[in-house]
């Protein structure tokens, strides 16, 4: 919810510092960082490892091996990015990344450039989508691949590579077809929903693939990658930007994201189809192991 919440704060700046100024803008930010934060205390952590499997236990007793924090921080890093399901998430991902930073830079300008005269229409426009439907969307793309977890774990990775083919029609339709604010800022909006099923879903994929002492490890490399792909994918947007002008050439601003969003979009979908081809090979194979070692407890708790 934070992504989404954040991305609809920035959005209102527009008309916060219209109003107050830009120094007052980053207080009120700070103001409400500073709120989410102290509520975070509140939240207590469960005891680590309480819901790792029985495979998955015997992952942790084979890094614990090491001997040295150092030694396990490399094992570590070494157990993440030996796991072909997470090269391809992180494949898929930062993909998806590199069109998802995109849009959270550019189409603020885009929407500036091309309909100057609706600024604070899009504002609050764009702060409610990204509210309502961002976070909706986000909450049921994981619900979804949650209820299918048991008999087709891979529904979580088809759910994320579906919503950006769902999607990019609709943008097309509002980067290069509409001719006007409204027609454009509706179909702007109507991507938000299928397009943001994803990051939840594969958050989830990550935590079910490793054993808890290391999901941060993993975690921490997702994020990584997905932040370098959407920075490149902004400074290429920049560079580009400024060979075609687009500050007097606006509509240039459309085509550029509009094909930025092709390569991360279209891209993005059959990489998410053979992370989940390779996703359910994996739970469906942890289980197994799982069944063996605890008839085995049990064997051995008998004898």
């Amino acid at each position: 919810m934070g992504i989404y919440l954040g991305v609809a704060l920035s959005s209102l700046t527009i008309l916060i510092v219209n109003q107050v100024g830009w120094r007052n803008s980053y207080r009120i930010a700070s103001g409400v960082s500073i709120g989410v934060t102290l509520v975070t205390f509140l939240i207590t952590e469960p005891k680590r490892g309480t819901w790792n499997s029985s495979a998955k236990k015997k992952k942790v007793g084979q890094l614990e091996n090491d001997k040295s924090r150092l030694e396990r921080f490399w094992s570590d890093i070494k157990t993440v990015l030996s796991n072909w399901v997470f090269i391809f998430l992180c494949a898929a991902a930062a993909l998806r990344f590199f069109g998802g930073y995109a849009l959270g830079f550019w189409v603020a300008k885009f929407f500036k450039k091309v309909y100057p005269d609706y600024q604070d229409e899009f504002s609050i426009i764009n702060a409610i989508t990204t509210i309502v439907l961002g976070v909706s969307s986000a909450y049921i793309g994981g619900a979804i691949g949650d209820y299918y977890q048991a008999t087709h774990p891979e529904a979580k990775a088809f759910v994320s590579g579906f919503g950006p083919l769902v999607s990019f029609p609709f943008i097309f339709v509002s980067f290069i077809i509409a001719q006007n604010f409204w027609f454009s800022i509706s179909m702007y909006s109507i991507t938000y929903f299928p397009a943001e099923m994803w990051l939840g879903a594969s958050v989830a994929m990550i935590q079910n693939i490793f054993p808890a002492e290391i999901i941060g490890t993993a975690n921490a490399l997702f994020g990584l990658m997905g932040g370098l792909s959407g920075a490149l994918s902004n400074f290429l947007l920049g560079l580009l930007g400024d060979h075609f002008n687009t500050d007097d050439n606006p509509q240039a601003a459309g085509y550029l994201l509009t094909s930025c969003l092709a390569i991360s979009y279209l891209g993005c979908a059959p990489l998410f189809v053979i992370t989940g081809i390779k996703y359910r090979r994996f739970i469906f194979k942890e289980k197994e192991l799982s069944i063996i070692l605890d008839n085995q407890d049990i064997k051995d708790s008998a004898d």
